[in-house]
């Protein structure tokens, strides 16, 4: 469920020129002496605060944001749509895919207090809403059941999607039933869910009143892959999983450098996978290192989580995912300057 601003929540101030609205800094009290010179507004940008007030502070409709800053406590007046925090609806900006064509928005919620510290960009779970016919779907084993067809489903049932064929990406995965019961036409919506990695300018606020967005340039990165591109869940143990990418490997010049980074990854490390060519849809998706697969020791097996407990299991190759260090929620960081998260190009 989306997460409303409230007191205490722990936010990061995202003041992007295209946003509405801006900042005003109320007071910035150093050694416990109010009155010292506050920064440049444009300074603030990426910073982590935490919510200070129980609504808007004025008029404009600004919330009271508490920064810490080399010692100094700064206090801001800030709009609700330059706030990035955990539970946050957004939408997914997507770019065009060709000339001529556009790509649909999709709607999803912060996943992380902060964004990566290696690379920047903000995992966010992404949902789509599938309407399938009940020879598609297998019921999960759960605490609330046991597995079985059809015949066991009913709202809030995990399930497994198989045999579509113009959807066939969708096999393998893990959704959740929605619906009460079929529809006239016999079919249920079933909820399919992913993280996935985003770039903060691929994001967009969203939720009742929030401002409409501008285009996003043709030229900018795209954003990390969307509900619409889900892999599929492997079988057998992961065989396969890296989407037979020979083009990923290292290459003689940097097999001392990969076996560097090798030693960097232990079992239950949690990682971001990227660089992927024949299977990019796997790009930008977190999960966590399981150890070598026995009939490919050049490779880690990554698995991935789905919603409704199923995984998907990935044979890569260390060029192709990297640390992915997200905060663990209560943990308090250490305010200042060298807090702040890393700037995204």
């Amino acid at each position: 469920e989306p997460v409303p601003l409230a007191h205490g929540l722990r936010v990061v101030l995202d003041l992007r020129p295209a946003l509405p609205g801006s900042i005003e800094v109320l007071e910035v009290v150093a050694a416990g002496k109010p009155g010292a010179e506050p920064p440049p507004p444009s300074d603030y940008d990426e910073a982590p605060g935490e919510v200070a007030s129980d609504g808007p502070v004025d008029a404009d409709g600004r919330w009271r944001i508490e920064v810490t800053r080399r010692g100094a406590s700064h206090a801001l007046a800030v709009p609700r749509w330059r706030l990035i925090w955990k539970g946050m609806p957004v939408l997914v900006m997507r770019r065009p895919s060709g000339e001529g064509q556009t790509a649909a928005d999709e709607s999803g919620l912060v996943a992380a207090e902060r964004p990566l510290r290696d690379s920047g960009r903000w995992p966010v779970r992404l949902h789509k809403t599938l309407s399938l016919l009940p020879s598609h779907l297998l019921v999960v084993a759960t605490s609330s059941g046991p597995a079985g067809t059809a015949a066991g489903l009913r709202r809030g049932r995990a399930v497994e999607l198989h045999g579509l064929k113009a959807g066939a990406a969708y096999n393998g995965l893990t959704g959740l039933v929605l619906s009460e019961g079929p529809n006239d036409k016999g079919r249920w919506e079933v909820s399919v869910s992913q993280v996935v990695s985003v770039d903060r300018g691929s994001l967009w606020p969203a939720g009742p009143g929030a401002p409409p967005h501008p285009p996003p340039p043709a030229t900018s990165p795209a954003a990390a892959p969307t509900t619409s591109e889900l892999p599929p869940r492997v079988r057998g143990g992961g065989a396969g999983a890296d989407g037979g990418d020979p083009k990923s490997g290292p290459g003689q010049e940097g097999e001392e450098k990969e076996k560097e980074k090798e030693k960097r990854f232990q079992l239950g490390d949690e990682v971001e996978i990227f660089g992927l060519l024949s299977a990019p849809q796997h790009n930008g998706r977190l999960g966590m290192v399981l150890g070598r697969p026995p009939a490919k020791p050049d490779r880690w097996r990554i698995r991935c989580s789905e919603l409704g407990g199923g995984d998907t299991l990935l044979d890569l190759r260390p060029c192709n995912f990297r640390a992915a260090v997200v905060p663990v929620t209560g943990e308090r960081e250490v305010e200042g300057e060298e807090a702040l998260p890393p700037a995204v190009p």
